[in-house]
């Protein structure tokens, strides 16, 4: 006896064109206009546009995050007096790593001298 795994994924979209077909033709006229009444009230959306959607959002609250840790960081070493030199600012300024970001900024809050906080 063969092993017949049921799973739940979305159709693809050329069997969704498929069946989409065969519901239409085999419907009759009233209830072929009540799915084509229904298909224009919803809303639909396409699940690869918002994968790329939700993408963008993703990389978009990414970005903010490190934008503000850099701030946060040059705000500290600023008010501090701690002078970091043109290459220390090169790294903050260049940095997307944001777990990077976050321990010289723990360490701005402590170190003696900008030598301390980028020593990694």
């Amino acid at each position: 006896m063969p092993n017949l795994t049921v799973t739940h994924e979305a159709p693809l979209e050329s069997d969704r064109n498929k069946l989409t077909t065969i519901i239409l033709q085999r419907a009759s006229d009233a209830a072929r206009q009540i799915l084509e009444d229904l298909m224009m009230t919803i809303e639909w959306k396409d699940d690869f546009v918002e994968g790329f959607v939700n993408q963008g959002r993703a990389e978009g609250r990414e970005e903010g995050a490190i934008t503000a840790k850099i701030g946060a960081l040059m705000k500290v070493l600023s008010s501090r007096q701690l002078r970091p030199t043109k290459k220390q600012l090169g790294q903050v300024a260049q940095c997307t790593d944001l777990a990077k970001l976050d321990r010289w900024f723990e360490r701005s809050l402590t170190a003696e001298t900008a030598a301390e906080v980028f020593k990694d």
